[in-house]
Order: C-alpha cells, then structure tokens, then sequence
C-alpha cells in the first residue's frame, strides 16, 4: 500500500493498482537526484490540475437550475502555510520557476435561488521557460 499525505489530500492506494507512468513518476518524485532535465519530466508527467467544469458549479443549485452565467478565476494565495508548503516541493523540483500557490475558482449568480454557487481547489502554478519556450501550468496542490 503507498500512503500520500499532502496538505490537500490523503489517500492510499494499492501499488498494484499504479501504472508503470504513476511509478516511475513516483520514483522521480520521491528520489529526485540530479538534474533539471529530470525535474521537467516530472512535471510533465505530474497529474495536471483538474479544471472545475460548470457543470460542478449548477449541480450546487438546490433548484437544479443549469446554464447560468459563471465566472472563472485563477487566484493567487501565498497567504495558507498548506499553498506555500506545497509550492515549496515544486519548487525543489524547478528551482528556476516561479512558483505560485493558486485557487482556482468558478461561481455564478443563480437566477433561480439568487445564491451564488461557487467551487474552489487549490492549485499550484508553474512558470517557467524550458528550451526558450515560456511554460506555465496549473497543477493538483
């Protein structure tokens, strides 16, 4: 069984259950040794944060009222020890980025209940340049 514990989730998975991908990103995760090429593809093979769909957003109206106006926000949030916490991993990762903690949040007025209906996740944005090309990305906290 592997255990991850992190400021925004705990969970523990069989090994059996992980792909070779989840492992060897594991591996370099857990033992990253050397150099920046190593890190990028780590990054790149991290799960990517996952976008908040409307859907999630109109499935909070008590009147099951849907296609209303929402609003999308990349918030950054260096204020929470757990964002900064988490950051600070990516950051051992690519010590050339810049790091951010980041909330990603999507709300809209209801026209039915009149209540706003929001939903949140914290996240980790990542920019920085590889090969001279600008890379930034969101990433799961």
């Amino acid at each position: 069984m592997l255990t991850i514990t992190s400021p925004f989730l705990s969970i523990t998975i069989p090994m059996a259950d992980l792909t070779q991908v989840e492992r060897s990103t594991l591996a370099q995760l857990i033992g990253l040794s050397s150099t920046r090429k190593e890190a990028f593809q780590a990054l790149r093979l991290m799960p990517l944060f996952r976008k908040i769909r409307f859907e999630e957003v109109w499935a909070l109206c008590p009147n099951k009222a849907h296609d209303f106006d929402t609003v999308v926000e990349i918030i950054m949030d260096d204020d929470t020890e757990e964002g900064c916490g988490a950051a600070d991993k990516f950051r051992k990762l690519m010590p050339d980025a810049l790091v951010s903690p980041a909330i990603h949040r999507v709300s809209g007025l209801c026209p039915h209940c009149h209540i706003t209906h929001t939903v949140e996740r914290q996240s980790i944005m990542v920019k920085t340049v590889v090969g001279g090309v600008p890379f930034s990305q969101l990433y799961a906290g």
